[in-house]
This record gives structure tokens, sequence and C-alpha cells, in this order.
């Protein structure tokens, strides 16, 4: 299916009862010659026992069974090392709602979509992922380190993290000395352009300053 390639290939999954979507992929993943490799699951419970014995790089999942999916679902759990791309048809995602905050790389493509718009997406989810996963930022006399979830303070003392948490200080940390607006922290943080008037970017802000304060005002 793959051809040669010098570049590792990329284990995709596909999400998606049908097998439409995963030969019209497949098709256009030969034709473009990608260096990507794919694998079609019925439903998120076959991938959550292929993943036991199998690392995926990106997982894809097909909207047609939105309804069932939870925040706490294990599909999430690993999104910080297995970025997640939702193809939707549906424009009011639940998944832009509150509950969702604690994953890490998760974006949506609405449908139809172009192949190539796919490709895009999928590098950008995977060299953000890697970027993560290596860079770790120094903000004033503290070290953050994205993909361990942690912030190292005074001594290396520990502050666990959380992924939104993570994200606004990275974003904080890009934009040094330098005011952010909320509509770009609210695109950012949870991919949204057109939000609602909420207190929710807010609300994470004031958490995350008084677990700072709590944290390290002892040193």
């Amino acid at each position: 299916m793959i051809k040669s390639n010098t570049k590792r290939s990329k284990n995709i999954a596909l999400i998606d009862k049908d097998l439409i979507l995963y030969l019209a992929l497949t098709e256009q993943n030969d034709f473009h010659d990608t260096n990507y490799f794919w694998q079609n699951f019925k439903n998120v419970e076959l991938i959550n026992h292929a993943c036991k014995a199998k690392n995926f790089d990106l997982i894809l999942f097909n909207d047609s069974d939105l309804e069932k999916i939870q925040p706490d679902h294990p599909l999430f759990a690993n999104s910080s090392t297995c970025p997640i791309i939702i193809l939707s048809t549906n424009y009011g995602s639940k998944f832009t709602i509150p509950e969702f905050d604690k994953i890490t790389h998760f974006s949506i493509i609405h449908k139809p979509f172009r192949f190539m718009t796919l490709l895009k997406r999928m590098e950008e989810a995977l060299e953000i992922q890697n970027t993560s996963n290596s860079q770790n930022l120094k903000i004033g006399p503290f070290l953050l380190k994205p993909f361990e979830k942690v912030l190292l303070g005074y001594n290396n003392e520990k502050l666990r993290l959380t992924d939104i948490e993570v994200k606004i200080l990275r974003i904080f940390s890009k934009n040094r000395n330098e005011l952010v607006k909320k509509e770009i922290l609210m695109e950012e943080v949870w991919g949204i352009k057109n939000f609602l008037d909420t207190h929710t970017l807010e609300t994470h802000i004031y958490r995350l300053r008084k677990k700072l304060q709590i944290h390290f005002e002892k040193k």
C-alpha cells in the first residue's frame, strides 16, 4: 500500500464503521505517495484493543459515533502522544465545549474536505506533537516541560499541570512581554474562532495563577 520512502512510515488509524472512506483515503494516499500506513477500525472498542499491541502516530475519527464519546473516553487518554483528528459533518460540534479541555492534540476537519487539506492538517498535528514532546521552555525562573506536563521551579520542585494550563503557558512564553488577545488564546487553546462570550478562559487563567502562588509562595 505504501511505496518506499526515506522517512519512517506513520501508522494512521481510521475509526469508521464503513470501508468507503477508508478505501477512498488509501487510494488517494497511494496516488500522492505519502509515508502513511492506514488501518481501519469499525469502532473505538476495536482500536482500544489494538493500541495495547501497536502504537499509532495519529488517529482519524469519522463522526458517526460522536454522541457515544465522552471526554473521559480512553480514546483521548493518549492524545498528547497520538494526535486525534475528527472528521465531522457537525459544525456545532460538541467537541468545542469546555468538558474537552484536557484533550491535548485534537482538532476537527469539517466534511466535505479535500485530501490535500487532510494531509496538511495531519502534518501540522504530527509536527506540533513532535515539538511539544521535545521543546522545553524557560519562563522566568521556571522551566516548562510540555510533554511531561510539569513546571520546574526552585530546586527543581515540580508542579503538575493540566493540558490546558500547558497550552496557556506556552502561548504566554511565545508572546512574552506582549499583550495576547482573548481571541488568539481561545483559537490556539481550544481551536475556536467564533466563540461565545463566556468566562472559560478567565477561569482557567485565575486557577493557574492561584495554583502557582500556592505551590511556590513558600520559596
